[in-house]
């Protein structure tokens, strides 16, 4: 029955087994590296406000992201999930660092991200060809920056 898979998986892989001894459900939590970013060929960081600019902006998603605090710590993590850093700036009304970073999925869609970087919580903005590839991403960082 739906109501054995949870909705609103994230970044998890849920299946429904039928056979002989009736209905199996499973449930298996992904890690961002395993399926999705493989490394390798980004862009130049000279070609982030261009490619920024050319993704619309109907298909950007922000989410919070409370405790990512430390920029050193934010770093090490987005780049343990082949998540590039092209450009690191300093906003100084905000004391804010801000980090801009892109990634390929497997099929070489591009994915184009801004984390601000808060003493008290940061957020991101990330964009894509895609609203749904966009919003994963940014649930995707919620997880690997928790």
């Amino acid at each position: 029955t739906p109501e054995k898979v949870q909705e609103g998986g994230g970044l998890a892989l849920q299946v429904a087994v039928k056979n002989s001894m009736g209905v199996h459900y499973f449930q298996h939590h992904l890690l961002l590296t395993q399926c999705l970013l493989p490394g390798g060929t980004t862009i130049e960081p000279s070609e982030y406000p261009s490619r920024w600019g050319s993704l619309l902006p109907s298909n950007q998603a922000v989410a919070q992201l409370p405790n990512a605090r430390a920029t050193a710590t934010v770093q090490e993590k987005l780049k343990a999930c082949n998540v590039r850093l092209l450009h690191k700036k300093h906003i100084e009304a905000s004391g804010a660092d801000a980090l801009y970073t892109c990634a390929r999925l497997v099929n070489g869609s591009l994915i184009l991200s801004e984390v601000q970087v808060l003493p008290g919580g940061s957020r991101c903005a990330v964009r894509s060809d895609s609203l749904a590839v966009s919003q994963f991403f940014a649930t995707a960082l919620q997880t690997v920056l928790g």
